[in-house]
């Protein structure tokens, strides 16, 4: 009797991991950016290793060639629908979405993007911050 409790539970274990893993996006590894029109720019690099690299870039009109650049190295992991990045000052929580809206700057689609939800570092620029996937936005004619 416990083998056959005993093996309903591991049967029950099994599936359950296997419907949580296959909720989990598959997420496209590389650059995601904002798209801005003000002399700043953000990118966020996801690398297949669990590396992330955050660049903050910031210039006065006219002289994006001598902008000031923060950039902060750290990791990332994915946790259902959230990217999770870790900092050495502090995280960043995202939502993956496989097809962000481009209407935010006035485009028709949607390709994979992020979207910041909580963050401990540079909480101002980056909660509520859509970014896309880098691939994705160099195809839009602009």
């Amino acid at each position: 009797m416990n083998l056959i409790v005993g093996g309903t539970a591991v049967v029950a274990l099994l599936l359950w991991q296997t419907a949580v893993i296959a909720e989990t996006p598959a997420i496209p590894f590389g650059r995601y950016s904002a798209v801005t029109e003000s002399e700043w720019s953000l990118d966020l690099d996801l690398k297949e290793s669990g590396r992330a690299n955050l660049r903050v870039a910031s210039w006065d009109p006219g002289e994006r060639n001598r902008a000031k650049v923060k950039t902060y190295a750290g990791t990332w992991r994915v946790e259902q629908t959230n990217i999770v990045v870790r900092f050495k000052d502090g995280e960043a929580v995202f939502i993956y979405h496989h097809r962000l809206s481009f209407e935010e700057f006035g485009r028709h689609g949607g390709a994979p993007g992020l979207v910041g939800a909580s963050a401990t570092l540079e909480p101002n620029l980056l909660v509520g911050r859509q970014l896309w996937h880098y691939q994705e936005l160099r195809k839009l004619k602009w």
